[in-house]
């Protein structure tokens, strides 16, 4: 029982940091669209 209450909290360890670098690649993706459209034509 201790190993599934374990497992379940290194799941949602796993789950939420992989959701943090998520948001970050989105952010920095992004910030580099605004970046291109702000630079204009090459």
């Amino acid at each position: 029982m201790l190993k599934n209450i374990l497992a379940t909290v290194g799941v949602l360890v796993i789950a939420k940091k992989g959701y943090e670098v998520y948001r970050h690649y989105k952010a920095m993706e992004a910030e580099n669209e605004w970046l291109r459209k702000r630079q204009g034509p090459a």
